[in-house]
């Protein structure tokens, strides 16, 4: 005679339990260990783009210079999820050339002003120059781009 304190597990009905458990173990993880943060609206821009840019970096050093480039630029759009704020993305629109900037939610791009924005989740258009806030000492930057996925 078996006694039993508690009902004999049947097998048959834990099989199916245990693939339920794996699979939203394995969902969950897919979904927390990428760089993007998941339904984060910066999401949309975030890819490999094709940027057109028009730079001039001024040097008012011992022999003044500037070195004005244009050209097409295979760049890209990202953030990081862990380091920059919540409405923070991060462009490398030309060669040496990468800036951070604040995203609403309606696209437009900022630093301590409006610069630009993005069209549509395809398109992106943004415009510094010595007028706006990023002042250097000892010379200037500037720059206009536009971009295409």
């Amino acid at each position: 005679m078996k006694i039993y304190f508690t009902d004999p597990i049947d097998k048959k009905k834990m099989f199916p339990n245990r693939i339920i458990v794996a699979l939203l173990t394995l969902a969950v993880l897919f979904l927390f260990s990428c760089k993007k943060k998941p339904f984060n609206y910066r999401n949309k821009y975030v890819g490999n783009w094709t940027f057109s840019f028009i730079t001039r970096d001024v040097s008012l050093g011992r022999i003044p210079q500037q070195i004005d480039q244009s050209g097409i630029y295979e760049g890209k759009i990202y953030y990081d999820g862990k380091n920059d704020g919540k409405d923070i993305i991060h462009i490398d629109f030309a060669p040496d050339w990468s800036s951070k900037f604040s995203l609403s939610k309606s696209g437009n791009i900022s630093t301590c002003v409006d610069l630009g924005k993005f069209l549509n989740s395809n398109t992106v258009s943004f415009i510094n120059t010595s007028e706006s806030c990023h002042l250097r000492l000892g010379g200037d930057r500037s720059y206009t781009v536009t971009g295409t996925r």
